[in-house]
C-alpha cells in the first residue's frame, strides 16, 4: 500500500482486523497509524522502527535468499 491508494484501502477493509502498519523508519508510519484509528480501525498498530530497525535484528534473515521470514509481534508498537 502506498499513499495512491490507501484511501481505496480504507474504504472496502474491515476496520475490526488487525491492521500493521510500515514503513522504512516508521516516520511515515505514524501518522498513517492514527489516520487508520481516526478512520473507526479498531485494532491498529506500528512497527518500532520500521523496516530499518527490522532490517538490524534481523542481519541475516535479511540477507538470506528464499527463506521464510517470520514476523515477531514484540516489535510491534501499539498506538491506540
Amino acid at each position: 500500500m502506498h499513499d495512491g491508494n490507501v484511501r481505496e484501502f480504507i474504504a472496502g477493509a474491515d476496520k475490526d482486523r488487525e491492521v500493521i502498519v510500515y514503513c522504512y523508519h516508521r516516520n511515515s508510519s505514524f501518522g498513517a497509524v492514527a489516520d487508520f484509528l481516526e478512520n473507526g480501525f479498531k485494532n491498529v498498530a506500528g512497527m518500532s522502527g520500521g523496516f530499518e530497525a527490522w532490517r538490524q535484528v534481523y542481519k541475516h534473515e535479511a540477507q538470506a535468499k528464499n527463506q521464510n521470514l517470520r514476523f515477531n509481534p514484540k516489535h510491534l508498537a501499539n498506538v491506540r
